[in-house]
């Protein structure tokens, strides 16, 4: 049978007996073990910096990616390591952003000061300009008669 499955495909008889003998001692392939490294360093640097674009602030879980900022996939320092939306990623690896600016931003503290906005709202609103009413969701400034 084993015989017969190799001359149909073209696969050599040594390479089904080893796949075989891989299969029934259950231990990962090479692909297997890969995709175990992976998930490693992306799991720690997810730990580490989040699971949000650190430049534009995206933030769906599944679709957020680990970049590596040196473009070296190899190199999984987690100094190296960045959480990035497909699209940033994108600039990043075309060097539409540059490294050193990932690094910057990744590892400044992540604290929105709101009280800017509340202060141009209170200015804009003192020269008539909008109401200083703010939206309770988003925080934008409602513009006042059209």
């Amino acid at each position: 049978m084993m015989h017969e499955a190799a001359s149909m495909t073209g696969v050599k008889k040594s390479v089904i007996k080893y796949r075989i003998e891989v299969a029934q001692k259950n231990e990962p392939t090479e692909k297997e073990k890969a995709m175990e490294k992976k998930n490693d360093y992306q799991q720690s640097a997810f730990k580490k910096y989040g699971k949000v674009c650190v430049l534009c602030g995206f933030g769906i879980h599944d679709i957020v990616e680990i970049a590596h900022i040196d473009g070296n996939n190899k190199n999984h320092d987690l100094k190296n390591l960045v959480p990035l939306c497909p699209t940033c990623h994108k600039m990043l690896d075309v060097d539409l952003i540059a490294p050193d600016t990932i690094k910057l931003i990744r590892d400044r503290p992540r604290k929105a000061n709101w009280d800017k906005l509340e202060k141009a709202a209170q200015k804009a609103a003192e020269a008539g300009k909008v109401s200083a009413r703010m939206h309770p969701d988003d925080a934008t400034i409602w513009r006042s008669g059209g």
